[in-house]
């Protein structure tokens, strides 16, 4: 197996890990987590075999460190927009709508979810992993966005968990639908008409204040 492999090179000690978790997602992506071989990752990533259990236990433990380093950036950027928003908090899910094709576009944050939702059944314990470092983390993002606004009194939903959860949902179902069907869409556009109507439809669901406006 050749999958841009690199010529073994002395590296300094601390990029090895990430280079490891690069060739990893890589292998990952093109085989499924079932059928790809640390053999085949430690040729991607140019080291041997014995230099990956120098950083990670186990194929599952380097799976996890694919799933944190794909998903860390988007979900810290969502942090960073919640922590400084000011009122109105319903312009928060307009500016995601904005933002988030940026994210939807990398096939490292698409093919991971298709992955996952694929070999969920044959490893729950990845998908649990998954659900609780992304699903769960974002939701609970999204939770603390929806009771700012409810404090503020902006917003009035009788159940902000569920609207939450359809929101994550919503954003999960674009990336999986990026990575099958979407690949023969004809219009250019999808994600971003997509996009908006997420948008208006979480404003309108939180009951939200005024009227609500186009991503």
């Amino acid at each position: 197996m050749n999958l841009n492999a690199r010529p073994s090179r002395r590296r300094r000690k601390d990029a090895r890990p990430a280079e490891i978790i690069e060739a990893a997602r890589v292998v990952f992506e093109s085989r499924g987590y079932a059928a790809a071989r640390l053999d085949d990752i430690a040729e991607v990533a140019g080291v041997t075999k014995g230099t990956i259990f120098l950083y990670f236990d186990s194929k599952e433990a380097l799976f996890r460190a694919v799933i944190e380093a794909t998903q860390t950036p988007p979900l810290a950027l969502v942090t960073g927009l919640i922590d400084n928003l000011e009122p109105p908090f319903a312009d928060a899910f307009f500016v995601i709508a904005r933002i988030f094709p940026q994210a939807a576009a990398q096939p490292k944050m698409d093919n991971l979810a298709l992955l996952i939702f694929r070999e969920a059944g044959n490893f729950p314990e990845l998908a649990r992993y998954f659900k609780e470092r992304v699903a769960d983390t974002a939701q609970a993002l999204l939770r603390r966005l929806i009771q700012r606004g409810l404090d503020a009194g902006e917003f009035s939903c009788a159940d902000p968990d569920y609207v939450a959860r359809f929101a994550v949902g919503g954003l999960m179902q674009l990336m999986l639908w990026n990575r099958t069907m979407g690949q023969y869409s004809e219009d250019p556009h999808e994600v971003e008409r997509y996009l908006a109507v997420w948008a208006q439809s979480v404003v309108a669901l939180l009951g939200a204040r005024g009227d609500t406006r186009d991503a």
